[in-house]
């Protein structure tokens, strides 16, 4: 039986994955965002009853918004408007950071 020693060359290995992690997407939802985050509405998922009721609360899609509250219900700023949202609904918006 014969044994091969074979080496490899993590120093590449690393570069990739941290190439990899700098060119990975920001999105998120918006269940995962921290206080004081400053976030943008990427998309809605969960079909037109959710969307419909997200814009009627007057979030669409390209707008940005800061985390105020991300303990119990969720409280985003939006400009001067405050809107206060279930940890359903706050699961259901992607959201961009950056």
């Amino acid at each position: 039986m014969n044994f091969y020693y074979c080496t490899i060359d993590y120093t590449f290995i690393d570069c990739a994955r941290k190439k990899c992690m700098n060119m990975r997407d920001t999105q998120r939802c918006l269940a995962d965002c921290l206080k004081g985050e400053v976030v943008q509405v990427s998309r809605f998922t969960g079909g037109r009853m959710v969307e419909s009721r997200l814009r009627s609360m007057g979030l669409t899609v390209g707008n940005s918004m800061t985390v105020l509250n991300n303990a119990g219900p969720f409280i985003v700023a939006m400009g001067t408007s405050r809107i206060v949202l279930g940890a359903g609904l706050a699961e259901k918006i992607t959201v961009t950071t950056g």
